[in-house]
């Protein structure tokens, strides 16, 4: 059986990095070239207080989906 499933902004959200807003309206599907494919997406952010604040927030449809995050400390210049 097929099913007949409209991928397209089946989901999509916004993300904000120390409150600052990194990803508007992010379609993943879309953004990775359909569904199940991998896709890394890559920021720069400062923080204030020695904490990193991110926010997944609630899209036009579905729930926000993060898989895995890497953080890395900013390589001395």
């Amino acid at each position: 059986k097929s099913l007949n499933v409209d991928i397209e902004n089946a989901r999509n959200f916004n993300v904000n990095i120390e409150r600052f807003p990194a990803l508007s309206r992010y379609d993943i599907n879309d953004a990775a070239g359909g569904p199940a494919v991998a896709i890394v997406e890559r920021f720069e952010a400062t923080t204030f207080d020695n904490t990193l604040e991110l926010e997944f927030l609630l899209g036009e449809k579905d729930n926000p989906k993060v898989s895995a995050i890497c953080v890395l400390e900013p390589i001395p210049q």
